[in-house]
C-alpha cells in the first residue's frame, strides 16, 4: 500500500496539532521493570499426574475433532491451578509458505490487546506519572469532548464516538493507514457527535483505547510499540509479543489472518491505529502474561485490582467491565470470570480466567470462524461437570 501525498500531509499535521499540554513527564527516564516470571520448557510441558493426562487426552480429542472438520485453525493453551495441562497448535500459520502453527506463533490479538493498553496506563499510574481521574484534555490540547477522564476511557464510559465508524465519513483516501494521532486530530477538528455523556453509561468503543495508547506515548515520551517492548514485553520475557506496523510483511513466526476459505484477509485505514488492537502475541506468552496478573512484582495487586473491579451498574445482570477486561460477577457482585474476546481482519481470539476454579484458557485462531469461543465443554470438563457461568463469549 502506498502513502498518498494527501494523507502524508494530513498525518504530519495531525502529529503536531493535538499535543501534550503538560510535558513534564516526557523528559523523565522510565525505570526498567523487573522480570515477573521466567518461562521454560518444563513450565509448558510439565510432568502430569494420571488424572491430568486423562484431562489432556479429552481436551485433545475436542480440539482435534474441530480441526479435522475444518472448524479450528489455531493455538490453545489451558491451565488448571496454574499448571499447563494443554499446549498445542493446529493447522497453518502461513498457507502459501506451508508454515505450520506452533505454540510460539504470534497472532494479532484484536480486542484482547485492550488489556495490554490498560496495564500500560496502570503502570504509569503506579509510577506517579498520571492519575486515572485526569481529564483527557490535560494531555491532548483542543480535545473537544469535555469532562472525559482516563478512567472513563478505560472502562468504556466516555461516550466518545467510535473511530471505526466516523473516520470513513471524513477520509476518502482508503489505501493508507491512519495513525492514532490522525484519528485524534479528526476528533479535534471534525468533532463527530458523541454516543453519550461522560460516565453516563457503558458503551464499548474502540476509540477509548486508541486515545489511551496516544496518552501512553505523550506521557512516556516513547512511541507506543517501543514503550510496550521496553516496559512490558521484554521485562516480562514475552519473546513473541510486539506491536506491528501493518505495512510490514508477515514475519516467519507470525500467523497470517485468513477468512474461512483461507483467503488472506485485507487491511484498511483502521489498521494503522493501535491500543484497541495491534498487539501480536503467542499462547505461551499469554501464559507469562497471566502469571504477571497473578503476581505482585510487576504491578502491585492493589493496582491490578482496579482492572478487575466492575464499574457499570446502570443495567441489571452479571456481565460487567473493568479496565481492559470483561467481567462476569457472582451472586455477591464479585468477579467470577475475567476475560476478553477479539476479532479483527482474519483473527479470532479468547483470553479467559475462571477464578473460583483457577482455570485459564487462551485460544488464538487465524481464521474468521467462531469455534475459538467454544469453551463450555472444556470448562465443564475441568470443573468435573460443576455448574459455572461459562458462556459463548462474543465480542
Amino acid at each position: 500500500m502506498k502513502l498518498t501525498p494527501y494523507l502524508y500531509i494530513y498525518i504530519l499535521f495531525a502529529l503536531s496539532a493535538c499535543t501534550h499540554s503538560n510535558s513534564k513527564n516526557t523528559v523523565e527516564k522510565l525505570p526498567t521493570p523487573t522480570l515477573a516470571i521466567p518461562a521454560n520448557d518444563s513450565v509448558f510441558n510439565p510432568t502430569l499426574t494420571a488424572q491430568e493426562k486423562q484431562l489432556q487426552l479429552s481436551i485433545d480429542s475436542f480440539y482435534t475433532k474441530a480441526y479435522l472438520r475444518g472448524a479450528y485453525n489455531g493455538s490453545v493453551l489451558i491451565t488448571k491451578n496454574n499448571r499447563v495441562l494443554y499446549n498445542k497448535s493446529f493447522g497453518v500459520a502461513n498457507k502459501k509458505e506451508n508454515i505450520a502453527l506452533k505454540p510460539t506463533t504470534s497472532f494479532e490479538l484484536a480486542s484482547v490487546s485492550k488489556q495490554f493498553t490498560a496495564i500500560a496506563i496502570l503502570k504509569l499510574y503506579e509510577q506517579g506519572k498520571l492519575n486515572l481521574g485526569d481529564s483527557v484534555g490535560k494531555y491532548i490540547s483542543n480535545f473537544p469532548y469535555k469532562g472525559v477522564l482516563l478512567l472513563d476511557l478505560l472502562n468504556h464510559r466516555s461516550g466518545l464516538p467510535n473511530y471505526t465508524n466516523f473516520c470513513a465519513d471524513y477520509i476518502k483516501v482508503r489505501d493508507t493507514l491512519l495513525s492514532n494521532s490522525a484519528v485524534i486530530q479528526l476528533m479535534c477538528t471534525k468533532k463527530p457527535l458523541p454516543q453519550g455523556k461522560p460516565n453516563g453509561r457503558f458503551t464499548y468503543c474502540n476509540t477509548n483505547y486508541v486515545v489511551l495508547a496516544r496518552i501512553v506515548e505523550l506521557v512516556s515520551g516513547l512511541d507506543f510499540p517501543t514503550y510496550m517492548h521496553q516496559q512490558i514485553f521484554a521485562p516480562l520475557g514475552m519473546r513473541n509479543s510486539y506491536i506491528k506496523n501493518k505495512h510490514n510483511a508477515y514475519a516467519a513466526n507470525e500467523a497470517v489472518g485468513y477468512n474461512t476459505r483461507y483467503t488472506v484477509y485485507g487491511i484498511d485505514m483502521h489498521d494503522g491505529a493501535y491500543g484497541d488492537k495491534g498487539v501480536f502475541s503467542s499462547v505461551q506468552d499469554m501464559y507469562v502474561w497471566d502469571n504477571m496478573l497473578r503476581g505482585n512484582s510487576f504491578l502491585k495487586q492493589i493496582t491490578l485490582k482496579k482492572a478487575f473491579t466492575p464499574y457499570s451498574f446502570e443495567r441489571d445482570g452479571k456481565r460487567n467491565y473493568g479496565l481492559g477486561f470483561r467481567i462476569t460477577l457472582n451472586d455477591d457482585k464479585r468477579p467470577e470470570l475475567i476475560y476478553h474476546n477479539g476479532w479483527w481482519h482474519g483473527y479470532r481470539t479468547l483470553f479467559y480466567k475462571n477464578l473460583p476454579n483457577d482455570i485459564m484458557i487462551v485460544s488464538l485462531q487465524n481464521t474468521t470462524g467462531k469455534f475459538v469461543y467454544n469453551i463450555k465443554p472444556i470448562v465443564a470438563l475441568l470443573t468435573s461437570g460443576a455448574t459455572t457461568n461459562a458462556q459463548d463469549l462474543d465480542e
